[in-house]
């Protein structure tokens, strides 16, 4: 007896091993679901720019105050609907791409999903009973279309920091449902508060970090901005044993977007050089380091032709000089 089972810890401890040095390398967008329906041919330009990998993002509604969360609505965009998401990422798969599935929260006037602090008990397990019923919900999608990463949470630190117990249970639910890779995106400046990454097969980050105050930082002013997030990525890498895989990242088309990296607004002055810096030295810093399995850039809108443009302000690369950079980048690695 004591013979078999040290052989099924070896043979435990080699699959651990192999996970940690998994070839794989995610090379993805988050793709913006919209109000009409798509065809997969949405995914054309992503593979022109050596994309292999998308993140699909559906939403559900949550109330701030006493902790309901409404998953169903009939006035949801399509992309944004249980429906809608599972055709995004069947499509996807047809084309041959990697899938993460990304369930997240809008909650009531946009506030921030990190800082939501119920009152009372009541309340958190109203809150948990739905997000359980959500999460599940979309577990058993990511199961039955074969998807690669489930995403089990998106920055919702005071959640999981009041409500520890129900996460790991939650883990446990969904690992009895879906059999792929699972993750949690942390945000850059809570990931490590985390207390279940020996649970998940990747360390998800949102990976805004600060990174210079110039208003258009040089690509070695990126590239050293990134040393301290490095180290500390690298740390809790190895103290888990997991590679480090970037749910989000990315940099608007403004002066400073390295310094707030995940301010969302649309104000600030145009800078497209701003970010096609930011990308470089992005990818010229952690994007290469051994401990990184790939990440999901913010983000990506399916009418690709009359999406982004040298005016645009907002996150997505698209038909500005950052493209560019991202597909010399995702064609090397």
């Amino acid at each position: 007896m004591t013979k078999y089972l040290f052989i099924l810890l070896f043979i435990a401890g080699i699959s651990c091993s192999a996970d940690f040095t998994s070839t794989h390398f995610y090379k993805g967008v988050n793709l913006v679901g919209t109000s009409q329906v798509q065809k997969s041919d949405i995914y054309d330009d992503l593979i022109k720019v050596k994309a292999n990998s998308v993140s699909i993002v559906p939403f559900a509604y949550g109330n701030s105050h006493n902790g309901e969360l409404t998953i169903k609505t009939n006035w949801q965009w399509w992309g944004e609907s249980i429906e809608g998401s599972k055709e995004l990422a069947k499509m996807a798969k047809e084309r041959g791409m990697k899938v993460m599935l990304k369930p997240q929260i809008w909650f009531d006037g946009g506030r921030y999903t990190g800082n939501v602090n119920l009152e009372s008990e009541e309340k958190w397990k109203r809150f948990e009973r739905s997000y359980e019923e959500y999460i599940l919900l979309h577990a058993k999608n990511a199961s039955d279309l074969g998807l690669d990463i489930f995403c089990i949470g998106t920055e919702l630190k005071e959640f999981v920091l009041n409500r520890p117990a129900f996460w790991t249970e939650l883990i446990f639910k969904v690992k009895a449902i879906y059999k792929g890779k699972l993750t949690y995106a942390g945000n850059w400046d809570s990931y490590k508060l985390m207390p279940f990454w020996e649970e998940l097969d990747y360390i998800g980050v949102d990976a805004y970090f600060p990174l210079s105050n110039s208003d258009t930082p040089t690509v070695d002013e990126v590239k050293h901005g990134w040393s301290g997030p490095i180290a500390e990525l690298k740390e809790i890498s190895e103290t888990n044993n997991k590679k480090i895989l970037f749910c989000e990242f990315g940099f608007r088309s403004i002066s400073k977007c390295g310094m707030e990296p995940w301010v969302s607004d649309r104000g600030g002055e145009l800078n497209l050089l701003a970010q096609k810096n930011c990308y470089q030295g992005t990818f010229e810093s952690v994007w290469t380091e051994p401990f990184m399995a790939g990440g999901f850039l913010w983000k990506w809108y399916p009418n690709h032709e009359n999406s982004g443009g040298p005016n645009c302000k907002r996150f997505t690369p698209q038909n500005k000089p950052s493209q560019q950079i991202i597909s010399d980048f995702f064609s090397r690695k």
